[in-house]
This record gives structure tokens, C-alpha cells and sequence, in this order.
């Protein structure tokens, strides 16, 4: 029986991708040995991102060190975001290796790969049914993206539009649910813009949580302030089964600066979009990303952001230093903002959303959440943690038998909020 690994980074699709090369292998008769040491596996694929210039050096550095462990055995393939756009680059950096160990293969063929390594025409499989490594699954309902933010690479390699058909994403998830995942995370490359046939987004929600039982809930990852409307947040108000969690990217509080990364919003049209949520959706919280250091992002625009933040009182911010992507409008702008100054101004950022964290998390003493328990502690208080639908991270204490709860929905009552814990008591 021949054997594999699989080493995947980056985004929530990708992760589900790696988790369908997975299974399509296991199909097909192979061996996973993803985890184990000291053991050689006859394929090792890695799949790569590019998202960011940290992305790609942590990807090919990977790629490099496990050539490296194993000079003597193995085929290894290359596959992902990075490889759509830099193959050439990739085949001189690994050009020692092609001939005989190093297949590379361009993301948008990575369905090909099986095909590469049987020599009979392999078995194909319509979906996934488990995560490896997750508590949590995430099913990939739409790839591609056009909308062309200036600092994006990921259109240049996700460019092809794909909607899957409600039918297969029902079955999928039904699939989990009956293999015991409580929490299915819907993902896209740009979520929001699924339809097929006369189906919105939002009646693709309605369709999963009437169509599908058991004890579930659904997580939309993240989603485009273009695409988010009354529908969406109404039936989130109504429908229990959805979690009242909003990851919507903002980039930057500064319209000018908005307007360069060709966003095509403004900040006043992002505010009002958080305050419908919260008229609606009282417990809902905002997640969001921001970008520091973009060329042409001076002082003022940076504060304009920091306000930004102290107004939506967001949950959680994913904090990225622009990185500088070739292909992209951005990079013909240069790297006006020093490296220096980009790291302060992410230190001052960071202040300003821990303290608008606990601003938020403030509303929840004694109120009961729903925390689905994670294997993983927290490394600070070595208690056992997972998040609420709400999305805020629960450290949880009295919980017997954690280890039969983890992948699990548990009641929780919060008793104890500080700027850096939410801390709750497991009520079973």
C-alpha cells in the first residue's frame, strides 16, 4: 500500500481542497501518514499559498526542508495558489529535483494529481466526509474572484468563476453532520456571490437548515460588505441554526485609502452596515480585516482607521502588514510606508481592538453561549477552550471528560470577562 502526507496552507478553501486530495487518495486504496515521523511517505504533496510575501516563504522554505529530510525516497508535488502564478520561479528554485522527485502542478489542475500518481484511471469522490485535524469542517460552496483589489494576488490565480450546485453542497454537509461535525463553516474565495439557477446565498441557508437534521450549526466565513443584505441579515436574526458571527473585511477606516485598494465602499456604508446587524442581531458579533502600511497610507488615514475600529467595536481583527504582491495595481505604487512604521502603527492597532474586543465581550456576564469544545488548550491557562456562535473564545472550567467532548456543542454560562479571558462554566 503505498503511502502519503499532505502539508496544506493558507485559507479555508485551500484547507478543504487538501482535505479533498485526502480523501480522493484514501479512495483509491493509499495510506495517510500526515502526522507521523520517522516515516517516509512514498507522496508528499504541499500545497501552497500566496496571499501574501509571508505566505511564499514559509511555503517553498517548507517544500525546500522536507527535499532536504528526504533525498533518498519519495515523490513530492507542488501544488497551490503559489504555483498558479510563480511556476517559473518555483522550477529554477527546485530545477535539481524535477527530473526524478519534484512534480509541479498548477493549482487550477490540482484535481489532476490523482490522475499523476495511479496508473489505472482512480475512483473520484463527489465530496468530503470528514476534516482531518479539525473539530470543525469546512465545505467550499464557491471559488474565484474578479472583484481586483488592487493589493490582491488572489485573482490573478483564482480567476475562474464556480458556483457548486445546491444539491452536492447539501449532500456533503448532511454527510458531516451524520459523521458527527457540529459546526460546518461555509467558504468561498468570494462567498457571497453564490447562485445557481434563481438561488441566492441566502436561500442556500434556508435550504441547508430546513433540509438538514441533526445537531448542527452553520458558520459563514468570510463575506463581502457587497454582498451582504436584509435577507442575510434577517434570516441570521431567525434562523438559530446559523451563527450570529459576521466576518466582513474592512481594510482600511479611510475612504481615500479604500479607494485606492478599489474597494467600492465607503466607511459610512460599512458603519451602517454593522448597525443593521446589531438592530437586528442583538448578540451578533463583527470580525474584520485590516491592512497597515498601504502605499499612500499616511498618519491621518491611519488614524481614520483607528476610529474605524473604536466605532464597529469588531470582536476580532485579522492585522496584516501590506504586503507587496507583483502583478497586482498596488505594486506600481512602490512601498511608501516603511517596514518601521508599519510595525508601530500594527502595535497601535492592536491596542485599539483589545480594548474594543473587551468592549463587546463586556455585553455577555451571565448570559449562557453555545461553545463548541476544541482539542487544542489554551496555552496561557491550560483550560480547555472553544468558541460561542457569536464567535468569542471560551475558556471553559468544571468540564469532566473533556476528551469525549471535544467536536462537540456545549452550554456554557459566562462568569468571568477581562481584557484578555472570557472564562465560562460548562452547564450539562
Amino acid at each position: 500500500m503505498k503511502t502519503f502526507k499532505i502539508k496544506t496552507f493558507g485559507c479555508k478553501v485551500n484547507q478543504y481542497e487538501g482535505q479533498f486530495l485526502r480523501e480522493t487518495l484514501l479512495k483509491n486504496g493509499m495510506e495517510d501518514i500526515t502526522g507521523t515521523t520517522g516515516l517516509p511517505p512514498d507522496i508528499y504533496i504541499v500545497n501552497t499559498c500566496t496571499v501574501t510575501k509571508k505566505a511564499d516563504i514559509e511555503a517553498v522554505h517548507f517544500f525546500k526542508k522536507i527535499l532536504e529530510d528526504n533525498k533518498n525516497t519519495g515523490k513530492f508535488i507542488l501544488t497551490g495558489c503559489l504555483v498558479e502564478k510563480d511556476r517559473d520561479f518555483l522550477e529554477e528554485k527546485f530545477k535539481d529535483f524535477l527530473s526524478d522527485k519534484v512534480v509541479i502542478v498548477n493549482n487550477s489542475d490540482k484535481e489532476k494529481i490523482v490522475d499523476m500518481i495511479f496508473d489505472a484511471k482512480p475512483l473520484r469522490i463527489s465530496g468530503i466526509s470528514n476534516f482531518y485535524g479539525h473539530e470543525k469542517a469546512f465545505v467550499k460552496i464557491q471559488d474565484g474572484c474578479s472583484n481586483f483589489c488592487s493589493y490582491c494576488k488572489v485573482p490573478l490565480v483564482r480567476h475562474k468563476l464556480s458556483c457548486r450546485r445546491p444539491d452536492d453542497i447539501l449532500e456533503e454537509i448532511s454527510c458531516l453532520v451524520q459523521n458527527g461535525f457540529e459546526e460546518i463553516i461555509l467558504t468561498g474565495v468570494c462567498l457571497g456571490s453564490w447562485n445557481h439557477d434563481d438561488l441566492s446565498f441566502s436561500n442556500l441557508l434556508t435550504l441547508i437548515t430546513d433540509r438538514i437534521k441533526g445537531n448542527f450549526r452553520i458558520r459563514i466565513s468570510s463575506i463581502e460588505p457587497y454582498y451582504i443584505n436584509s435577507n442575510i441579515i434577517d434570516l441570521i436574526n431567525k434562523n438559530k441554526k446559523i451563527c450570529s458571527h459576521f466576518h466582513i473585511p474592512l481594510q482600511s477606516g479611510d475612504d481615500k485609502i479604500l479607494h485606492l485598494m478599489n474597494r467600492h465602499y465607503t466607511f459610512a456604508g460599512f458603519l451602517n452596515i454593522t448597525k443593521q446587524i446589531h438592530k437586528k442581531v442583538k448578540s451578533a458579533s463583527i470580525t474584520t480585516d485590516v491592512i497597515v502600511g498601504f502605499p499612500g497610507e499616511q498618519e491621518k488615514h491611519f488614524l481614520n482607521t483607528l476610529k474605524a475600529i473604536q466605532k464597529i467595536k469588531p470582536l476580532r481583527v485579522h492585522i496584516f502588514s501590506y504586503s507587496r504582491r507583483k502583478g497586482t495595481e498596488a505594486f506600481k505604487l512602490g512601498n511608501t510606508v516603511s517596514e518601521k512604521e508599519k510595525k508601530g502603527r500594527v502595535a497601535r492597532l492592536t491596542e485599539v481592538v483589545e480594548k474594543a474586543s473587551f468592549e463587546y465581550r463586556k455585553n455577555f456576564p451571565n448570559k449562557n453561549l453555545n461553545v463548541l469544545i476544541e482539542k487544542f488548550p489554551d496555552k496561557a491557562t491550560g483550560m480547555v477552550r472553544g468558541y460561542s456562535e457569536n464567535y468569542i473564545n471560551v475558556l471553559v472550567r468544571n468540564l469532566p471528560d473533556s476528551s469525549r467532548l471535544m467536536g462537540k456543542i456545549i452550554s456554557c454560562k459566562i462568569v468571568e470577562i477581562s481584557e484578555k479571558h472570557t472564562i465560562g462554566e460548562a452547564l450539562l
